[in-house]
């Protein structure tokens, strides 16, 4: 990981636990953002561990793949921004031009991963707005999530939170601006398409509201959507009843199936160590490969 500060200081830092945490730590530290010296227990034996383990600054030219890697862009940072009602909110901004695309967390909260998400639509070209939904909470517990999300209003996030993030972006230099969400973020995804007339155009990943809550012909924009046929947490029949109502109101859609678990495209799902979650690269890189087509078609 790189850590880029205000004065141009460059800070590397890395895990063998695929921690993005403990990486980001490590790199603020040696950017001078923080004054402790992390400490990380070893792993595998890698050189750069043992350096680091040993009190030394790891030699990054040990490892040859260190030098291929194109880094993701600079620019990133947390904004707060306006919503409708004129309340503040507090965002991840990645990229610094290009059209908008608003990202939105699944239900463990503004976390590294979703960053991961917004930093890589960013190097494509973007600009990746992630609201902070939980201000500033976040876990990696289920049981906390559920509380987290239980305790959200979802009206109010899709309503004022991701439109006023759609809107902070058209008005700060993105001529279309589209919103993608994750698990709870799809659900808000679609209420999104629903009540942010702004946006040009969703794309949905597993995740879907209570259908009664979908105003179909309140929806312009075009749809893509993303779904697990062993999904247990948002089943596939009720993509079924989402598709005839979207199709009953001529919603321009396009709706994919992958023969996956719940958070398929989530790197990090597997180590929650939950029944229902199972990252499937080759079913994510598939999704991803159609949502850059999709945003790029609509938004570019």
């Amino acid at each position: 990981m790189r850590v880029l500060t205000t004065e141009k200081k460059t800070g590397f830092g890395f895990s063998m636990r695929l921690d993005a945490t403990e990486a980001r730590h490590m790199a603020e530290w040696s950017a001078g953002l923080r004054s402790e010296r992390p400490r990380i227990e070893p792993a595998i034996g890698h050189p750069w561990e043992t350096n680091w383990v040993a009190g030394r600054n790891p030699d990054w030219n040990l490892e040859p793949a260190f030098a291929q890697i194109r880094w993701l862009p600079e620019e990133a940072t947390m904004i707060s921004y306006k919503r409708p009602d004129g309340k503040s909110v507090n965002g991840y901004l990645a990229g610094k031009s290009g059209p908008g695309i608003v990202v939105i967390q699944e239900w463990w909260g503004l976390n590294d991963q979703i960053r991961g998400v917004a930093d890589k639509l960013a190097a494509a070209g973007y600009r990746a707005l992630v609201p902070d939904l939980y201000r500033g909470k976040s876990t990696v517990e289920a049981k906390e999530a559920e509380h987290l999300m239980t305790g959200l209003n979802f009206g109010d996030a899709a309503g004022q939170d991701i439109r006023g993030a759609v809107q902070h972006l058209k008005s700060t230099g993105s001529n279309k601006v589209g919103v993608t969400g994750f698990c709870m973020g799809g659900a808000l995804t679609i209420l999104s398409a629903v009540n942010v007339p702004e946006a040009d155009a969703t794309v949905v990943w597993y995740g879907f509201p209570p259908l009664e809550y979908v105003d179909a012909s309140k929806i312009k924009a075009p749809m893509l959507g993303h779904f697990a046929t062993r999904d247990v947490p948002f089943p596939i029949a009720k993509v079924d009843e989402l598709e005839k109502k979207l199709r009953a109101a001529n919603v321009n859609f396009e709706f994919h199936r992958y023969d996956a678990k719940h958070a398929f495209a989530n790197e990090t799902a597997n180590e929650k160590k939950l029944e229902m979650l199972e990252y499937d690269p080759k079913a994510a890189e598939l999704a991803w490969k159609r949502t850059m087509d999709f945003f790029a078609k609509h938004l570019k």
